[in-house]
């Protein structure tokens, strides 16, 4: 009997904290024999200006060395975009990085509710705690 492929991904921000959240990642794909995708969507129509381009791409490096197949991407309707990317990729778990800023903090919690409600069926949001959880 074949099991399912947990194929995860992670949101990430040029935020110091994506490292881990994409470790983290890493290791729930693999106990789950599926796999990374790592997605950083800039909201908007060019990537460049948000003046992070520098460390996405230290980050887009980084995520390929640990085996995840990375898109930068900009959109003005974020969540549709992950969504859609979600369902191509039959992506059965999504990791957020948080938002370090608090002023930040009510955007996030808006984003993710309308992410969780375009995912596709079958497939959730996780917490880190419940990620870290899925790689052991």
């Amino acid at each position: 009997m074949k099991t399912k492929k947990e194929n995860i991904l992670v949101l990430v921000t040029a935020g110091k904290e994506s490292k881990r959240f994409m470790e983290l990642a890493k290791d729930a794909a693999k106990a789950g024999n599926g796999d990374l995708y790592i997605l950083h969507v800039a909201q908007g129509e060019n990537i460049l200006e948000s003046g992070e381009m520098y460390e996405m791409q230290r980050l887009a490096n980084y995520g390929c060395r640990l085996g995840g197949q990375v898109c930068l991407c900009c959109e003005q309707d974020v969540a549709a975009y992950i969504s859609r990317f979600a369902r191509e990729k039959d992506i059965t778990g999504v990791l957020l990085e948080p938002p370090v800023k608090k002023e930040k903090k009510s955007i996030w919690k808006e984003l993710l509710e309308r992410i969780a409600a375009l995912l596709p069926p079958g497939t959730c949001l996780l917490s880190e705690r419940e990620l870290a959880a899925a790689a052991v």
